[in-house]
């Protein structure tokens, strides 16, 4: 199931990651996506990135989390499809 975003909007993106015991793992979250047309982000440094729709289509975006050595800790997966505007 895929996130909608209109061709003018922009929403903020939170990722929060827990470890097995359910405690949140307070490292750091980075944001990437595979289609930068599509979809622009940035990422805040504080666990958020802003979301701005570009191009229709469909984008990619995965936040990843690393523990303290830098090795990745866990990654999510968002698809978000930018459909057109209301105007």
């Amino acid at each position: 199931m895929a996130f909608e975003l209109q061709a003018d909007q922009e929403v903020t993106l939170t990722a929060a990651f827990v470890d097995a015991q359910g405690n949140p793992t307070n490292y750091p979250v980075t944001y990437s996506v595979d289609s930068e047309a599509t979809l622009a982000i940035t990422d805040n440094g504080d666990g958020t990135a802003k979301a701005v729709a570009g191009t229709l289509g469909t984008a990619n975006v995965t936040s990843t989390t690393t523990n303290p050595d830098g090795t990745t800790a866990a990654s999510t997966p968002l698809e978000i499809d930018v459909i057109a505007g209301a105007g």
